[in-house]
């Protein structure tokens, strides 16, 4: 209560001491103070008082400002600093104080910090302080959200909204502090995104909020759900098989929070099997948030991409090329590093990604490393494997470093990880988790691989943290058509060319001999996929032929199948593609804003086609008539084995074509030209591959999503062959109740070129439709019988559970209670059923009431908000169920038989019958195989009950007892195992498609089931007999049209060429005009020379002996030449048969082959042949050659020598003045199988080949020729005696006793060119008188001239002459005649040939001696060796007169 407080407030003083004393003045108010302060003294009555005076006042502190506003800030990131002044305006010292932490509540959106937080102003004096704030979350919206756009959307607040904060500012002193409005406009995590090319720039842009960025356009925002259809998109566009793309969505950070984000792609991802055991996605999100959290604003945190570290490369090239060396040479060495399967490490601890097809040359690195990824399963690469298999000399002489090698294995490993899953494409997202440094850009690189053709459809899933809340994310679609067929042709096949266009099968060339040729080759799969490979045959005029009545295109109705890259992306996504035939609509995704659901609603309204539409295609080829189609059959002379294989997934199946000789031809030139079409679909376990897929495909989306599967996924794991089936279920409704439109007689015409076409097959080869009213009966079935059995026994004694057994239309089959018993269990399929939502919730009848079927143990919602059903019936397992079926305890042998989910749900639904305990007992997987003969009928169930009624002994035969009409069934007339006869009920929905069959086992009944249910697990066998409907009074209608490319997904065009020639060797001898005078033609003609006389000195052999005398000049011409080789050489490759036979004066004495013991001749000397061709038919001759086979392989030869024996032509046939004689005959080669055919010009075409054999065989012939005497001779003789011609030697009158002797000399020249060895002879005559009157002068010379031979002497009687002889022509006549007389002197004379004088003719002098005075005549005669002899008339007439006596001409 005192205004002064005193110290001390008392004191003692002693003399002269002085003290002092502090007064503070206390006051209430502010104020002029006035007061008096009187000290007492005690004992002393002097008081002393001091005035105190005060001017009392207050802090005086002011801001420079009053409001603080930061016109950008980012959630989580502190701001830029403001400075503020702080103003004491007061005498007094200040002292102030802010709060430390600022934030008031859950409300405030702010943290401010502002430094320094406390202190004191001087008087008078200023003080600066700093402000940061540091939002905690977006504001919330704005009563307007109208205005609040998408863009601006944040997790939970309005990014962009402005948050205030006011901050109270204590002075001491002052009761009532100072605020300090604060205001910040807050941006949540706003992210950007632009797809480029691999290599390409990004666009620049300005880090900072789009609602500040007045030049927003080169970026897209990343928002919430689906992307709209305006914004770009991961577009691959065409690429074919085996290559790969890469595209990059460039991700920009526009505002100051390092923003974590995960990516994958959601139908097609790369198969990784680490990614099972990677953490869940909220999990990496918050551990990257939390690293960057703790980063930001630090130079070691997390790498953000830079394109300095990314590689430049090509945005395409082919998994099968080469690499490009010179990309790995630089600086002073090189590394390549390449991973697929890259996760994050941490903070700083990332190296910069290589690309895929591209080479980091880092420096200071000497040598050359590469790691490839490592593969557990080995398999074949979609790239050969040579560099692998090469020798280490030879990458050393081609230049190929080991790092190309490498590198080229590591893109090996990473295709064959991408497309593990089978599904025919993948997308690899690098990196699948990062984080976007505050204003920074992160690239994502897509590399999309194929291995099958069709158009692949995705989507790249974002979910960043900050942006999206749990379940959220944002979808870019991805798009890429793979063009190209992944079946392919392996080089290095015999006779398999596989660079043509198409590629050409050569099955070689064949004669008929050989009735057939094999040639083998073998199909290569690149894919991960198997493939079901089925040929067709086309001879290719049928191909070509370009008649007027061929339509080359057909339209029909068909049913909408999808193809088989959208059948993929639709059992992969689940659902993501909605089912337009589907009853339940697919919920939409949370988080929606209603421009979203606007999209989502055009999307439906585009995918909700009908299942049937128009369809074209190229129509079949028109029938022709080929003709080398096989006699008996018909068919193709061609053949391929088998018609369908199943090509493995990186791997080959072989075939084999037949070539059958059907006509032979004359030449070689591919008549036989036909075209093997091969078509490529998927296998009937497809549908189970791909659910196999999904599976992993879950398993990893539940990892990553941290244990909890997404509703998509648990959709997605669903059979894809159950959703078919629905597919087509709902289809053949739609299909049936289109109305019949029937056409006019005159409404189409046989010219129209759209003209309908009609196919009685149905639209789905797995479920044959069939018309409405119309059955088709199978004539049996194959079942492979799959089945999940619980053996419950009596192990749950004493609970007897209530059973129903319910089927997928609802009707309860079986109800009944479940006695525990020995050898008794429940059975079920293998596969999952669902049932829609009004079947779930149909009463039945239960122990309580009246309950759900989705309230027993057989019916459940699943998580996805389908509704599981579990069809399970009794069954006896006993010892013949155990012999029956193969049976496996506990272990799943086959998932794709044995699906998973359906084994679950059957354990699931076990325990909910039985209790807990029955999942401590043990699933049996059981597999049995039955063919039954028995038939099956298939169409609706009112169609197959109404043609079972008309048709009784088909019901006896399918142990149908009755029909029953009024619930639309039929009782079956069963037999158990024991003999006991039982009945039945079936009951079948209406308008169903149903299959009516006989089942055996240890149940004998008829039976029924639904047909795509049959079709599950059984095969009908073909072909079927198609039942008319009776008595319906309407015409059936008629069913859609297939498609015959429905489902393709390879094609393989082979051309196979060939030839069927007639046997023909080919002799190495051109034909002489002397064979084609002779009506030979273009056969070849062999001569042969045969000598009476052989040369003189020389040995007659086999070869060519030439007319020369030893030591003399050559005369041109072969004298003998008994044997020739005849050499036969096989131009095709084909191995051919032939037998050889002779006609005329020849003979073969030798057959001779290469590599095999030569063929001799067994007969006697001496034998005789028919001049008569031989026949196939005729026997083999006395030489054992006639008929005897030779096969002349191809290109191999075979040598005949033939022989001339001119003894064999009968010696009257020559003439007398014959110097020599052509024989003829004829060399045939009998070629067997081979008949005689029309050739394509109409000419017949001969089974024998004819080799023309001329042998000519020569004798001597001489000439003489008087030498002329002026006396004798008035006319010079100027013919010469050949042969019969008779030459006269005049030698007049001669003195019998004269003194000299007359002469006279004749020439005897060779003609022909063999030697003559000639003798003298003399030919005598009888003398006869002369007739007494009558007679002529020359007779009369006759009868009384003497024949003495010693009358005329010669001087040579005998000899050998060389021929031909010298001689010349006449002048002015054309013969020639021998030298008479030797040249005159003047006339110019050649140099002699040496030995020329052997050939001079032979001069005979001869002398006239008469001993009397008669006339003398005698006729001599030159008898020439194996020749025919000259006569010659020596007449002379002896004379006594002297006169006769006369010198010669000569002697004078």
């Amino acid at each position: 209560d005192e205004d002064f407080i005193f110290r001390p407030s008392c004191l003692v003083l002693w003399p002269e001491q002085t003290a002092e004393v502090e007064v503070k003045l206390r006051t209430r108010e502010v104020e002029q103070y006035r007061a008096l302060i009187e000290a007492v003294s005690f004992d002393s009555p002097s008081v002393s008082c001091l005035d105190v005076t005060a001017d009392v006042q207050l802090p005086k502190v002011r801001l420079s400002s009053q409001r603080c506003h930061f016109a950008e800030t980012y959630v989580g990131t502190k701001s830029e600093a403001m400075a503020i002044e702080l103003y004491n305006d007061s005498r007094l010292p200040a002292t102030f104080c802010w709060p430390q932490p600022s934030a008031a509540g859950p409300s405030t959106c702010l943290e401010v910090f502002i430094e320094p937080s406390e202190g004191t102003l001087p008087p008078l004096g200023s003080a600066k302080v700093t402000v940061h704030v540091v939002p905690i979350r977006l504001p919330p919206p704005p009563v307007n959200r109208s205005s609040w756009s998408t863009a601006n959307r944040g997790v939970s607040g309005c990014s962009g909204g402005i948050a205030e904060l006011c901050m109270p500012l204590t002075l001491t002193g002052l009761l009532q502090p100072m605020l300090l409005r604060i205001s910040a406009r807050v941006f949540g995590a706003e992210l950007d995104y632009v797809v480029v090319p691999l290599g390409d720039e990004y666009p620049q842009i300005t880090h900072q909020a789009r609602a500040l960025d007045t030049h927003v356009g080169q970026t897209h925002p990343v928002g919430r759900g689906r992307v709209a259809q305006d914004l770009p998109k991961v577009d691959f566009g065409e690429m074919e098989l085996l290559k790969s793309k890469s595209l990059q969505v460039v991700l920009y950070n526009r505002s100051g929070i390092p923003t974590a984000f995960t990516a994958h792609v959601e139908r097609f991802p790369i198969f990784n099997a680490k990614s099972v055991e990677a953490p869940g996605v909220e999990g990496q999100l918050s551990s990257l948030a939390t690293a960057a959290r703790s980063n930001a604003g630090s130079t070691c945190g997390v790498e953000v991409f830079s394109f300095a570290n990314e590689p430049r490369a090509a945005p395409s090239r082919g998994l099968d090329e080469d690499l490009d060396i010179t990309n790995l040479k630089g600086g002073n060495g090189g590394s390549t590093k390449s991973s697929l399967h890259s996760t994050s490490k941490g903070a700083g601890s990332q190296r910069p990604r290589i690309g895929r097809h591209e080479h980091k040359v880092r420096r200071g690195h000497q040598g050359s490393q590469a790691k490839t990824a490592s593969v557990k399963t080995r398999r074949r690469f979609l790239l050969e494997d040579k560099p692998a298999k090469q020798p280490p000399t030879s990458a050393a002489a081609t230049g190929i470093s080991g790092a190309v090698i490498a590198q080229q294995q590591d893109h090996q490993s990473q295709n064959m990880a991408a497309l593990g899953l089978a599904r025919g494409w993948a997308v690899k997202v690098e990196p699948h988790q990062s984080v976007v440094k505050a204003s920074g850009v992160s690239v994502i690189t897509l590399t999309c691989y194929s291995d099958l053709p069709g158009l692949m459809e995705d989507e790249l899933v974002l979910r960043c943290n900050g942006l999206h809340s749990e379940g959220e994310d944002f979808r870019i679609p991805v798009r890429l058509l793979s063009v190209g067929s992944p079946l392919y042709l392996p080089d290095q096949q015999v006779g398999l060319d596989v660079n043509g266009e198409p590629p050409t099968l050569f099955c070689g060339t064949i004669v008929p001999s050989e009735k057939s040729t094999v040639r083998r080759f073998k199909v290569g799969n690149n894919s991960f996929s198997k493939l079901n490979l089925s040929w067709r045959l086309f001879p290719k005029r049928q191909l070509q032929s370009i008649s007027g009545e061929r339509q080359l295109l057909t339209v029909g109705l068909c049913g909408h199948t999808c193809a088989p890259s959208e059948e993929a992306a639709a059992a992969a996504s689940g659902e993501k593609r909605r089912d337009p035939l589907a009853d339940d609509p697919l919920p939409a995704q949370p988080g929606t804003t209603e421009m979203d659901d606007v999209e989502v609603g055009i999307e439906e309204l585009e995918d909700d086609e009908p299942p049937f539409k128009f369809q074209l295609w190229a129509a079949e080829p028109p029938p022709i008539k080929d003709p080398f189609a096989l006699p008996d059959s018909g068919a193709a002379p061609l053949r391929v084995e088998p018609e369908e294989a199943v090509v493995p997934a990186h791997g080959t199946a072989w075939f084999t074509v037949t070539l059958t000789a059907s006509k032979p031809t004359d030449t070689a030139a591919h008549h036989y030209h036909y075209k093997l079409v091969g078509q490529g679909r998927f296998t009937h376990d497809r549908p189970q591959v791909l659910a196999d897929a999904d599976a992993k495909a879950a398993a990893a989306q539940n990892a990553r999503c941290g244990g909890a599967l997404p509703p998509q996924a648990t959709r997605t794991a669903q059979s894809a062959a159950v959703r078919h089936a629905e597919h087509e279920k709902s289809a053949a409704k739609l299909i049936r109740a289109l109305p019949n439109i029937p056409l006019e007689a005159g409404a189409l015409s046989e010219d129209d070129s759209d003209a309908e076409v009609v196919l009685l097959s149905g639209n789905s080869p797995a479920a044959p439709m069939t018309q409405e009213g119309a059955v088709r009966i199978y004539p049996g079935f194959t079942e492979h019988t799959y089945r999940l059995v619980f053996p419950f026994e009596d192990h749950f004694a004493p609970d007897a559970p209530h059973l129903l057994t319910i089927m997928p239309s609802g009707i309860v089959e079986n109800d009944k209670l479940l006695e525990p018993k020995k050898e008794k269990g429940l059975i079920a399929y293998t596969y999952p059923q669902t049932v829609s939502d009004e079947v779930a919730e149909r009463p039945v009848k239960a122990k309580g009431g009246s309950v759900q079927l989705r309230d027993t143990a057989f019916v459940w919602q699943r998580q996805d908000g389908t509704n599981a059903l579990v069809q399970t019936w009794p069954t006896n397992f006993n010892e013949k169920f155990r012999k029956d079926y193969e049976i496996f305890e506990g272990v799943n042998p086959d998932t794709a038989k044995f699906l998973p989910q359906a084994v679950s749900e059957f354990q699931e639904a076990m325990v909910k019958l039985f209790g807990s305990a029955a999942a401590s007992c043990s699933i049996l997987f059981c597999h049995k195989q039955l063919v039954s003969e028995s038939p099956a009928v298939v169409g609706t169930s009112e169609a197959v009950l109404g043609h079972l009624r008309e048709h009784p002994e088909l019901m006896h035969e399918l142990a149908i007892a009755s029909i029953d009409d009024e619930c639309l069934g039929f009782v079956a007339d069963g037999t158990n195992g024991k003999g006991e006869k039982f009945e039945k009920h079936f009951t079948l929905s209406p308008h169903e498609q149903y299959v009516v069959y006989r089942k055996t086992g240890w149940e004998v009944m008829g039976c029924s089931k639904p047909l795509d249910q049959f079709l599950h697990e059984a095969e009908l066998h073909e072909p079927p007999t198609v039942a008319e409907p009776k008595g319906t009074g309407r015409t059936a209608p008629r069913p859609l049209a297939e498609d015959p490319d429905c489902g393709l997904v390879a094609g393989l065009v082979v051309d196979c060429v060939g030839d069927c020639i007639l046997p023909r060797l080919i002799v190495d001898k051109s034909s002489s005009g002397e064979g084609a005078a002779s009506g030979a033609g273009s056969e070849p003609v062999f001569k042969f020379v045969h000598s009476a006389v052989p040369p003189p000195s020389q040995r007659v052999g086999g070869g060519a002996t030439l007319g020369t005398v030893p030591s003399a000049a050559q005369i041109p011409g072969v004298v003998s030449h008994l044997m020739r080789q005849i050499t036969f050489t096989n131009p095709t490759v084909c191995s051919i048969s032939c037998s050889f036979c002779m006609e005329g004066p020849f003979r073969i004495r030798e057959i001779v082959q290469a590599g095999r013991h030569p063929v001799r001749p067994h007969a006697r000397e001496g034998f005789q042949t028919k001049l008569r061709p031989a026949t196939l038919q005729s026997k083999p001759s006395d030489d054992g050659m006639l008929g005897q086979v030779f096969v002349i392989a191809g290109s191999e030869t075979v040598s005949l020598q033939v022989e001339f024996l001119p003894d064999l032509a009968p010696a009257e046939e020559w003439s007398e003045q014959q110097a020599e004689r052509v024989l003829r005959g004829t060399l045939f080669v009998e070629y067997p199988d081979c008949s005689a055919e029309k050739a394509d010009d109409g000419t017949d075409l001969q089974h024998q080949q004819r080799v023309r054999l001329v042998g000519i065989t020569r004798r001597p012939l001489v000439a003489v020729a008087v030498v002329p005497h002026a006396a004798f001779d008035r006319k010079l003789q100027t013919e010469r005696a050949v042969g019969a011609q008779l030459v006269t030697v005049e030698f007049g009158y001669v003195h019998v006793e004269g003194s000299t002797t007359r002469r006279r000399s004749i020439l005897l020249a060779n003609v022909s060119c063999i030697p003559a060895r000639w003798q003298l002879a003399h030919v005598g005559r009888k003398r006869r008188a002369a007739p007494a009157m009558g007679a002529t002068l020359a007779e009369e010379e006759e009868f009384r001239a003497l024949d003495d031979k010693d009358a005329f002497e010669f001087d040579i009687t005998e000899g050998e002459l060389l021929g031909p002889s010298k001689d010349g022509v006449l002048p002015g006549s054309n013969q020639r005649q021998p030298h008479l007389w030797p040249p005159p002197p003047g006339v110019a004379r050649r140099k002699p040939l040496e030995g020329e004088e052997h050939y001079e003719p032979t001069k005979i002098s001869i002398a006239f001696r008469p001993s009397k005075n008669e006339l003398y005549r005698c006729r001599f005669r030159i008898q020439v060796e194996a020749g025919p002899g000259v006569d010659f008339i020596c007449r002379g007439c002896g004379s006594y007169d002297e006169e006769d006596d006369a010198l010669d001409l000569e002697e004078a």
